[in-house]
């Protein structure tokens, strides 16, 4: 391990240091899409789903993507329209697709819209739903194998250092993401889901 790499390890966690925001370039192209991040502020934040994978989408610190957000800012609260408020207001504009309830992968729109932002929607045991809605964004890699950021994906068995182990919100396959997101919903609702939906996908507005 090189002198950058130590401090690196150093500051890791503490919030300080030139990657404490932000360790995408600490992966290759099969793990982060290109353009995208992995912020890491989130403890100094206590960033959700939404400022996170709007941190992640355009490779900023949390702290930054909650200045895009007034409403987070001021009471925690975050929709679709917000995220779309705030990717306009960078000169970023996406639109919002309907995806329905029966949609449960990317893959099969992933060659129409490789790129975007989705929202989760989580069923009870009496097929209402919960209140709470969850944000993810996805793209594709290097090898354009659809990538997911959620921000409660950890990363082992992903880093390339050993010592980075445990990080909390990275960008993970499809196949890891559905066999895990029942679990992962468990930790912020109030009780175990019983399925999942993607209701809508926000996407890039064709600029042609």
């Amino acid at each position: 391990m090189d002198e950058q790499e130590q401090q690196y390890i150093s500051d890791f966690g503490n919030g300080v240091g030139p990657y404490s925001c932000d360790i995408s370039e600490y992966y290759d192209g099969c793990y982060v899409p290109a353009g995208r991040g992995i912020p890491i502020d989130r403890a100094n934040t206590g960033a959700d789903c939404g400022p996170s994978a709007i941190a992640a989408y355009l490779q900023i610190s949390t702290a930054e993507a909650i200045d895009l957000l007034p409403l987070w800012k001021e009471k925690k609260r975050h929709s679709s329209k917000r995220t779309l408020d705030a990717l306009a207001q960078i000169g970023n504009p996406h639109k919002l697709i309907q995806l329905g309830k029966k949609t449960k992968s990317l893959i099969s729109i992933s060659d129409k819209f490789p790129t975007g932002f989705a929202e989760v929607r989580f069923l009870k045991y009496d097929k209402q739903e919960f209140s709470t809605k969850h944000t993810i964004a996805y793209d594709q890699n290097k090898n354009k194998e659809l990538l997911i950021y959620d921000c409660n994906a950890r990363s082992y068995g992903y880093d390339k250092y050993s010592e980075l182990d445990g990080i909390q919100g990275i960008w993970v396959s499809e196949d890891f993401w559905s066999a895990n997101i029942l679990r992962w919903g468990e930790n912020f609702l109030s009780k175990k889901p019983i399925n999942f939906y993607l209701s809508h996908i926000l996407v890039p507005v064709d600029k042609n």
